[in-house]
């Protein structure tokens, strides 16, 4: 019996001396940017600009990594990311189901926080704006009426010349 009592005490000192804290919301050591580059699909920097149904909707300014588009909606599935509108992010996604996810504990933050993460990665590339402006038939129909405007002007300025 005396044996079992010091191998319980012994048992109970070790173990209690090995316990480690934790806590349900902390994550672990974070990746270093350079290295969740690698192993997510998509990254770049982006206002949030609308958020619907969980879905949060970015405009897109640098792409680092996937396809250079000028929107990227982000799947906002949990409690512990949380976007705000109109704060500029950079974003480290991947895709599944056809839809982009951060991880909880990955690199994504706002942007101000973020500038030097990126100081080591790849030139970004500017994803195409979608201009509001003049489309290649307006610039044709323009120069048509110029052109024909021009026309009616010349031959009124001849007439003019040959009645006198």
């Amino acid at each position: 019996m005396r044996k079992f009592i010091i191998n319980f005490i012994l048992v109970s000192v070790l173990l209690s001396t090995m316990s480690t804290s934790a806590s349900a919301l902390s994550c672990g050591e974070r990746r270093a940017p350079l290295e969740e580059l690698e192993i997510v699909d998509v990254v770049f920097r982006g206002v949030a600009s609308k958020k619907q149904d969980g879905l949060v909707t970015f405009d897109v300014s640098m792409v680092w990594k996937g396809e250079a588009s000028p929107h990227f909606i982000v799947q906002e599935n949990n409690m512990w990311k949380e976007y705000n509108l109109d704060t500029e992010y950079i974003v480290y996604a991947r895709t599944g189901n056809g839809k982009l996810f951060v991880n909880v504990c990955g690199n994504t933050k706002e942007w101000k926080a973020a500038v030097y993460d990126v100081k080591d990665f790849v030139e970004p590339r500017v994803p195409l704006i979608e201009e509001k402006g003049l489309t290649n038939n307006s610039i044709v129909i323009i120069v048509i009426v110029i052109a024909i405007l021009l026309v009616v002007a010349l031959s009124f300025r001849a007439r003019k010349k040959s009645k006198k």
